[in-house]
């Protein structure tokens, strides 16, 4: 019922966390079942399993779940910046990408983290700093590659706050 990687190790690390209890500290499962990555993903896929059980279907409908999440993100955040046009041709674009249409119901980091990379990008050029702050956070517990979009958003910020036509407190909230 599970392919790949979801067999081993991602569906009996969530299982195994599910035992023991959503957390996020590193000894709340085994290294090996863990391999070292952060446990946001396992700690939400715990509290699914604690709301809708462990079968197989559940853990696909988890994974379903977020990829419905983010298309919906990715349509809003077209449709908010731009218009209905772009809304609409970026969730295709996004909705046919074979990586996307393959992996969008498999027990993975990968769409979780494309997610949170998405908001995070999408609050911050939208100067919700607090709320790109917390995708970031979340995204940085999910796996360590997540690192790269808040190191290129830092970058940013940085270069911004030596930019003297805005105000100080904006330049330094953005920070």
């Amino acid at each position: 019922p599970y392919y790949w990687d979801e067999s081993w190790p991602y569906v009996p690390a969530i299982m195994e966390m599910y035992k023991h209890g959503a957390s996020l500290l590193r000894t709340a499962i085994e290294p090996e079942l863990s391999r070292g990555h952060t446990l946001f993903f396992h700690a939400i896929g715990a509290l699914w399993i604690d709301i809708f059980g462990s079968s197989c279907k559940s853990l696909h409908s988890f994974a379903l779940f977020i990829s419905l999440l983010f298309l919906v993100t990715v349509y809003e955040a077209g449709y908010r910046i731009f218009n209905k046009r772009v809304a609409v041709i970026s969730l295709i674009l996004v909705a046919t990408n074979i990586c996307f249409y393959v992996q969008s119901t498999f027990v993975l980091f990968e769409i979780l983290v494309a997610f949170l990379s998405f908001l995070s990008i999408y609050f911050y050029v939208n100067r919700k700093y607090l709320y790109a702050t917390l995708s970031l956070s979340a995204l940085f517990l999910t796996k360590e590659s997540g690192m790269i979009a808040g190191f290129v958003i830092g970058i940013d910020a940085l270069i911004s706050f030596f930019n003297t036509r805005e105000k100080l407190n904006i330049r330094i909230s953005r920070l």
